[in-house]
């Protein structure tokens, strides 16, 4: 499971979702797909079940292309440090 790191604030405001970190005072705007990945996050949602999520929402685009797209984000939230996944 991904979570949102303790350094991270964030908004939605109306439809876009507005993500700051709070150790560099970067501030990062996701709309369309970005936003929807970070409200699966959100939910507490497995990387599967992100990319089932998206592709719920675009069944007229491949699968695979939804996949790489969902995880190449998530890899840069990552890399970002504004995601991380949950210890178990």
């Amino acid at each position: 499971m991904l979570i949102f790191n303790k350094w991270v604030s964030w908004q939605l405001i109306e439809n876009s979702i507005y993500v700051f970190d709070e150790r560099t005072n970067q501030l990062y705007g996701f709309d369309s797909t970005a936003k929807e990945i970070w409200t699966a996050i959100y939910m507490n949602m497995y990387v599967h079940e992100v990319i089932n999520y998206v592709c719920s929402l675009y069944p007229n685009v491949e699968a695979e292309i939804i996949k790489y797209d969902v995880t190449t984000h998530i890899d840069n939230l990552i890399e970002l440090e504004l995601i991380s996944y949950a210890k178990r």
